[in-house]
């Protein structure tokens, strides 16, 4: 709706200017006149920069824009078209990218890193516009955590031992237990968009999932790394030198090896057929996953390693 809505506000803009070139092209003698409409015009289509650390101007970001976290020393999250990315590639905020990122709408929400890979952001939950995301705003209430995902307007946070939740219209006062996990460290967490979510533990490298409505964990596969996506009922997940997939409804009898890999795979996400993935090398890679060893590309190297992956709406 704001893209649409920016379109309407463009075209406007553009008729506004073609009828007052009309009027004003019969007034030439009147400079004074001119003058001012033209002082006018700029002012009006001026962009306006945000408060922010970085100065960034406002980003008219187009739909399909691939964004991914350049953890470790530069702490930036970057977005590109995954169709030309080295020319595309955007910073969308310096300084406080963290492990886990999603999208409620056009929000981006995520978990800064607090200097733990060598980054220089506060420890908290964050969110922002990324077409304008100079200082993102502290999200209140949700614990710290590595991974971070949605179902409708809920968050749901992989903490220290535990998930919890909250909606973000108030998170403060909406922050619930979903499960106590003690003895494991629930890293990258994913969700079908309807009631289930998946996570990997980093203690044991089991892969789980529950039911949110009543969250009793099974373990459906192990050897889980950082990096999980699902698409369809088909889940992608890293297995640290190699990528895995199985359909979740028999994750045991369909597991696959998706391709093999010299590096970790860290953030995977899916679209449009294709699998995408960040490695620790700093790259950001896709491939079709029904042959992923000679159709793997690599879109653009980051500085450091590449942290989640996550498409726009």
């Amino acid at each position: 709706m704001k893209r649409v809505s920016r379109a309407i506000r463009y075209s406007a803009i553009g008729v506004f200017f073609s009828g007052l070139v009309s009027v004003l092209a019969g007034c030439t003698a009147r400079e004074g006149t001119l003058f001012a409409a033209l002082l006018f015009l700029l002012n009006f289509c001026s962009v306006p920069t945000p408060d922010g650390d970085n100065g960034q101007n406002i980003l008219n970001l187009p739909p399909g824009f691939v964004y991914f976290a350049d953890i470790f020393s530069n702490s930036d999250i970057l977005a590109c078209d995954p169709l030309d990315c080295d020319n595309t590639l955007v910073t969308i905020n310096d300084g406080s990218a963290g492990t886990g990122m999603t999208f409620i709408n056009d929000i981006l929400y995520w978990f800064g890193d607090g200097g733990a890979f060598g980054g220089s952001g506060s420890a908290s939950g964050l969110f922002c516009d990324p077409e304008s995301c100079g200082t993102p705003t502290a999200l209140a209430g949700l614990p710290v955590g590595l991974g971070i995902t949605s179902i409708g307007t809920t968050l749901f946070g992989a903490t220290q031992e535990a998930i919890h939740s909250c909606d973000v219209n108030n998170c403060a006062g909406t922050v619930s237990l979903v499960v106590d996990l003690t003895g494991q460290t629930p890293t990258d967490i994913i969700s079908d968009g309807v009631t289930n979510i998946y996570w990997t533990d980093l203690v044991s490298g089991n892969l789980q999932t529950c039911d949110v409505t009543a969250c009793t964990p099974s373990t459906i596969a192990s050897n889980a790394h950082i990096g999980m996506t699902l698409s369809g009922s088909t889940l992608y997940w890293s297995g640290g030198n190699d990528i895995q997939s199985c359909d979740v409804s028999n994750c045991v009898g369909t597991l696959t090896t998706v391709i093999a890999l010299a590096d970790d795979a860290t953030g995977i996400d899916f679209r449009s057929g294709l699998l995408y993935w960040g490695d620790e090398d700093g790259n950001l890679n896709a491939c079709d996953p029904a042959d992923c060893l000679n159709t793997r590309n690599v879109l653009t190297t980051a500085p450091d390693f590449v942290g989640d992956v996550v498409f726009g709406p």
